[in-house]
């Protein structure tokens, strides 16, 4: 069916809602599955309209639909009313411009609206809606919210689209306002940019899929709430100090952010950079909260870090109360990214780094020249290994290392950590030297690996 045997003009100006809209019609009223064919053109609507996937696909060769008169609602809801989805892989809707209220290339939230792209949604008691469809060559942009995932929608994949200048690109709720959705969705050669944020995923029972997609230039690239998020092979990219014209802004907060009970982030093969120079406004990249006992967390494992430095020296929050892990990276020059995952205390891989238990971990005396026969890892004649509470820093206790012998006499400790190959070790530690007079004594650090 064509929208124009349906008095559809697509000349930009006419109102083209009833006609759109009395096509789609005609194919869920006929119940047999069809194409409507939107062909070259910018339809303009003054309110929104709606389609059953479940015997409509739509082909849009390049169609605009322009929403921009809308104020509240969406521009395209999307529904399924057959009860078993699976006949439904043949529906699709590819080729079609979403433009929204919102006319700038990014996001302006001095203009904000409310107003949704398209909304895939289905009350439970009316079919399984729009599971196991395809979405491709799409363009959506200047909405409040760009792609609004509800329920009943599951197994769907979106290839080589753009969401682009939205308050949210991609919003997927939380199962207190949708239900039955979320498995397998996949989004694959898809960019996201200039957007307030790209991606929010709120969904505790959906798998959300991510290939080889692009995010630039977003104010907040990821928010996972207690959902679970696989980014694959893809590509995240804002500026480090002031942005140049005709790009978002650079992050102003935290960029990705990991939440909820067993809320999951893997970024696998990524390659995640920051452009140009200067200071960046945000202090950490990645913040990771879980509520205790509850799993979850972020991990980054075979990606390219480039420039990513921040004003703490940390990639992940400290104060964050979940876990983020990141494994076998690789950059152009070290020194340009964080040299500290975080300095939390959870992040202290040490058995007991904080010594509240006594000296449990790898650490004992290493030399003692008055007692080379050594009985005791932790007490020897010239040096004694002890806990104190005088300079705790992760918790309330920390390591003591008492120099007994007569000046001239050497001792040492050493503190053993296993690394695995192909790892990035970095440290921070904190010392401090008293009663050591600077005729009689002095006080080195060093490390020594083995292996790599």
């Amino acid at each position: 069916m064509n929208v124009k045997d349906y008095g559809a003009k697509g000349d930009g100006t006419t109102d083209d809602t009833v006609a759109i809209q009395a096509a789609f019609a005609a194919v869920a009223s006929s119940g047999v599955k069809q194409q409507v064919l939107i062909p070259p053109g910018t339809y303009r609507i003054a309110s929104g309209l709606s389609a059953d996937l479940s015997y409509c696909s739509i082909k849009g060769h390049g169609a605009v639909i322009d929403a921009s008169a809308l104020s509240a609602g969406s521009a395209l809801l999307l529904t399924g009313s057959v009860s078993l989805p699976y006949y439904q892989a043949t529906s699709s809707i590819e080729g079609i411009e979403l433009k929204g209220p919102q006319p700038a290339s990014s996001w302006d939230p001095g203009n904000p609206n409310t107003v949704i792209g398209i909304k895939c949604h289905t009350a439970v008691s009316t079919g399984n809606g729009t599971s196991h469809s395809y979405f491709t060559n799409l363009s959506i942009h200047g909405f409040g919210t760009g792609l609004y995932l509800g329920s009943r929608h599951y197994c769907t994949q979106f290839a080589n689209s753009d969401i682009f200048a939205c308050g949210t690109g991609v919003h997927c709720p939380p199962t207190t306002e949708v239900e039955d959705a979320g498995e397998r969705t996949t989004f694959h050669g898809c960019t996201f940019f200039n957007s307030a944020l790209a991606i929010e995923i709120e969904n505790d029972i959906g798998g959300y899929n991510f290939l080889f997609c692009s995010f630039d230039y977003n104010v907040k690239q990821l928010a996972v709430n207690t959902a679970k998020v696989w980014l694959t092979h893809c590509h995240i990219e804002a500026y480090k100090g002031n942005d140049p014209p005709n790009h978002g802004p650079t992050y102003p907060g935290t960029p990705i952010t990991v939440s909820g009970a067993g809320g999951t982030l893997v970024c696998s093969g990524c390659w995640i950079l920051l452009n140009g120079s200067g200071t960046p406004a945000h202090s950490y990249t990645i913040r990771c909260d879980a509520a205790a006992g509850q799993g979850g967390g972020a991990l980054f494992t075979g990606c390219f870090f480039n420039n990513l430095g921040t004003p703490t020296g940390e990639f992940a929050d400290p104060a964050g109360t979940g876990s983020v892990i990141v494994q076998n990276y690789f950059s152009y020059n070290q020194t340009d990214n964080p040299p500290l995952l975080s300095t939390g205390a959870r992040y202290n891989l040490l058995a007991d780094g904080s010594f509240e238990q006594g000296i449990e971990d790898n650490i004992f005396i290493w030399q003692d020249d008055n007692n080379p026969d050594l009985a005791s890892l932790t007490l020897g004649s010239n040096i004694q290994l002890l806990r104190s509470n005088a300079e705790a820093r992760s918790g309330t206790w920390s390591l003591e290392v008492q120099k007994s012998g007569a000046a001239g006499t050497g001792a040492s400790f050493a503190l053993a950590v296993p690394v695995s190959e192909g790892a990035h070790p970095s440290y921070r530690l904190y010392y401090k030297i008293s009663a050591v007079p600077a005729t009689t004594g002095s006080f080195e650090r060093g490390a020594r690996g083995r292996n790599g």
